[in-house]
């Protein structure tokens, strides 16, 4: 029995994602490649997982009317790999994954498995269209994807690169550099003329850190970028938002025109949920994520990620305990100042702060049609509901 190694490739540029396909099959022709087609929904039915070897096969996944691609792959790529871990000698796995289907949801099922290790999240960008990509505000457009997804193709590419281990990418100007820079704060950057043999199977991926950061929904890092037209911050606070005054902010399209706002919130009539708040060109959407730890006193310590443990005791104050605000920021073009000064006035003033949270509870609470109850315990909205408000 072996344990493969997979690594997963990611792109919203299916061109330039097939051509490092190509180039990785030339060095590595003894790369085990499984894909599954959605194109072929519309045909026939079903989805098709080939398997990529010195031969190919091919299997037809039958596509049910509610059915959830992210789930059905999800499943089929895992019990794949199973059999896979059954062959004598080492493996190595590279997973090519259909453009509406996001790494980090396929990562984190995929790090759960014993049997498999989790090496990269590679993103393949052409890099020379990225900042048309990301202020057209264009739908998701592949074939065999629900006419009603909400994502726009710049979202999807957003969250490949804040996930990703490594982005190769074509050749780019000053200012699509900096824009890497800014939306992969955890990636490697390779060059497309860089040998596959140099990049592929080192062991990138630290999957305890990206787990911390989808349950805490806090960045995890900020590269430091101020160049072509491109900055980043970090706005950190500890005052919780106002509930009104957060949604007309969300309604009015102040905040639109942000390349990128990604992080936690906390929101004065939901003092113990983590919300998670993201912000882009064409839209913003707010989520529940989790319960904060200060809301959960009586919980097994056992229960806390060891990350979010250790970055809740760094930043742990004697009345907010671990709740914070906590977003990077990515501006193009735009003051950086003027957004922090947006979000600021969403804040509680000195004079609501000393309400209290007795006095906040008793407020309107906006959100409460779409978010639902208050989070009870450690991953209690664990995929929960969450709100849009989508650029008219």
């Amino acid at each position: 029995m072996t344990k493969p190694t997979v690594s997963l490739l990611a792109s919203v540029h299916p061109l330039w994602r097939e051509e490092v396909l190509t180039r990785l099959r030339a060095v590595r022709p003894e790369l085990v490649v499984v894909r599954h087609e959605l194109a072929t929904i519309d045909v026939d039915g079903c989805v098709h997982r080939t398997v990529a070897r010195p031969a190919t096969e091919d299997v037809a996944l039958a596509v049910g009317e509610r059915c959830c691609l992210s789930c059905l792959l999800r499943d089929d790529t895992l019990a794949l790999l199973s059999e896979l871990a059954e062959e004598p000698g080492p493996l190595d796995v590279l997973v090519v994954l259909p453009v509406a289907v996001e790494p980090v949801t396929v990562a984190v099922t995929l790090g759960a498995f014993e049997d498999i290790t989790l090496d990269t999240i590679v993103v393949a960008i052409d890099a020379q269209r990225i900042e048309d990509d990301l202020v057209d505000g264009a739908p998701l457009d592949e074939p065999g994807v629900a006419h009603d997804d909400p994502r726009s193709h710049a979202e999807v590419m957003i969250r490949q690169l804040r996930h990703a281990d490594l982005v190769i990418h074509t050749p780019v100007d000053e200012r699509g550099s900096a824009l890497l820079e800014a939306l992969s704060p955890r990636a490697d950057l390779v060059p497309a003329t860089t040998s596959a043999q140099r990049w592929l199977g080192r062991r990138r991926h630290r999957h305890d850190e990206l787990l911390d950061e989808l349950q805490s929904a806090a960045p995890r890092t900020c590269r430091n970028v101020d160049r072509a037209g491109v900055r980043t911050g970090r706005w950190f606070r500890r005052r919780p938002l106002h509930p009104g005054r957060l949604l007309d902010t969300l309604e009015d399209g102040s905040l639109l025109g942000v390349v990128r706002a990604h992080g936690c919130v906390w929101v004065a009539t939901r003092p113990k949920t983590v919300l998670e708040l993201e912000v882009g060109f064409d839209g913003c959407e707010l989520a529940a994520v989790d319960a904060w730890l200060t809301a959960t006193p009586d919980v097994d310590p056992a229960r806390v990620p060891p990350g979010r443990r250790t970055a809740a005791e760094a930043r742990w104050h004697p009345y907010y305990g671990d709740r914070v605000q906590e977003l990077v920021v990515v501006t193009l073009d735009r003051d950086l100042e003027d957004v922090v000064r947006i979000l600021d006035d969403c804040l509680l003033t000195d004079r609501e702060l000393a309400e209290g949270e007795q006095g906040w509870l008793s407020w309107p609470d906006p959100f409460a049609t779409w978010l639902g109850a208050e989070a009870a315990f450690l991953g209690s909205t664990a995929d929960g509901p969450h709100i849009d408000e989508e650029a008219s």
